[in-house]
């Protein structure tokens, strides 16, 4: 098979398999699930279609099965219609995963296995926050096309936006030996050369990735790059870009992190206005509510940053940075017990996380190299965060690596006591929201 195949082909299931192992292949010569009469067969499909049955409340297995039919019944069956797929890749722009996976489960739910109709509805419900079913469906895209670039790449970027580092740079290698320079690779190299301070080896990917098509992934990363090398016209002008592509969650962000880089309340207040609507879109972004609660405090509107930083709080406890600001503002605002009460937090949890400040920005340095990975979670120990230690060594490349360090470690994370964060003292006005 070739990576120029037609990616509108179904994914569809190929000879010898079994159903512990169904491996999904393109046919180029079908519009539909290539649906085999034989039993065996039959079970396979059933037992993915029963996974995501529970996964995503598709409908009962034995319905599929009811609708099961030979390859001849199915040949005239129409695909799935660019038209609802473009309507979802719309809503994905602009940071509406839930609707877009609302708008796509129908497909699935009738057996559609095209791989456009696979990957968007993976990206749809990895963006929706949903990664129990983002993993089915990425894994049956990387088993099921391995000669589609588009498919491998996509995988990888998934694997990046959980950390996996190491086993996304190996996902990436696979597109790209399938097609050099594939654009979804050159983005998801820029967005790791961006988490490793390599600035200006970030712009040159993401300069790469951009020159057959824009995309508003590909100018918020030129934007990110341009922002930390100082040029920051180059970068409003490439966040505008990403703004006016997509009304993203993560572009609104950018363009708000470089409005405030020119000094002037009027652009203070478009970064609040444009953080406050990614907010709407994502309320979990606790980047925006750093920025935003940071430019609130400088438009001197304490009482409402006392609320941006509480809620913020509440979702990241270890934010260090914001205990200070949270005090400041509740001491601009004439609440000294409360300023007092969060300064006594701050105190006693500063010094157990600066180790783990510096073996993050190290790891981040080294690219996630295994050494490096180990010393974060050494650190994440020493703070008596051990759960991050762990979850830190079930993953690659620490997963799959054995010896005395690891072990090690594995005693000291059983042996280490959990941090106890202290709750955040009463208020009912900053919990308002």
């Amino acid at each position: 098979m070739s990576g120029a195949r037609d990616r509108r082909a179904p994914v569809s299931f190929g000879k010898g398999t079994g159903a512990r192992s169904p491996r999904l292949l393109l046919n180029p010569r079908m519009a539909t699930l290539r649906v085999s009469p034989r039993p065996a067969r039959l079970l396979a499909i059933a037992a993915v279609l029963g996974v995501l049955a529970t996964v995503v409340n598709l409908p009962p297995v034995r319905e599929f099965l009811t609708r099961a039919t030979p390859v001849g019944r199915l040949a005239g069956r129409a695909g799935p219609t660019e038209a609802t797929l473009a309507a979802a890749r719309r809503l994905l722009d602009n940071g509406r995963g839930a609707d877009a996976a609302a708008l796509l489960q129908p497909l699935i739910a009738a057996g559609r296995a095209e791989v456009p109709v696979v990957l968007l509805t993976a990206r749809a419900a990895a963006a929706a926050g949903d990664t129990r079913t983002a993993d089915l469906l990425f894994e049956s895209a990387r088993v099921g096309a391995p000669d589609d670039p588009e498919a491998q790449a996509r995988v990888g970027e998934y694997l990046a936006s959980r950390g996996f580092d190491r086993a996304a740079a190996a996902q990436f290698e696979v597109a790209l030996r399938l097609k050099p320079n594939h654009p979804t690779v050159l983005r998801g190299q820029a967005e790791r050369a961006l988490r490793a301070h390599h600035f200006s080896e970030a712009l040159a990917l993401a300069d790469r990735a951009e020159q057959d098509a824009p995309t508003w992934e590909g100018a918020r990363l030129r934007a990110e790059a341009l922002k930390e090398l100082g040029q920051v016209e180059a970068a409003e002008e490439a966040a505008r870009e990403a703004v006016a592509l997509a009304f993203h969650p993560l572009t609104l962000r950018t363009l708000a992190g470089v409005l405030v880089l020119t000094p002037g309340p009027d652009r203070l207040a478009e970064s609040c206005r444009l953080l406050q609507d990614a907010l709407r879109r994502d309320p979990t972004q606790t980047g925006a509510m750093r920025l935003l609660a940071m430019n609130l405090r400088a438009l001197g509107e304490h009482r409402s940053a006392i609320r941006v930083l509480r809620r913020l709080l509440r979702a990241e406890p270890l934010s260090l940075e914001a205990y200070p600001l949270l005090a400041q503002s509740y001491q601009a605002t004439g609440r000294a017990p409360l300023a007092a009460a969060v300064r006594r937090i701050y105190a006693e949890l500063q010094p157990v996380d600066e180790r783990v400040a510096r073996a993050r920005f190290l790891a981040g340095v080294a690219r996630g190299s295994p050494d490096s990975l180990l010393g974060l979670a050494r650190a994440y120990v020493a703070a008596g965060r051990p759960d991050e230690a762990r979850r830190l060594l079930a993953k690659p490349p620490l997963g799959s690596r054995s010896g005395p360090a690891i072990e090690r470690l594995r005693r000291e994370i059983a042996g280490s006591p959990t941090l106890r964060i202290p709750a955040l003292p009463e208020d009912p006005l900053g919990d308002r929201t």
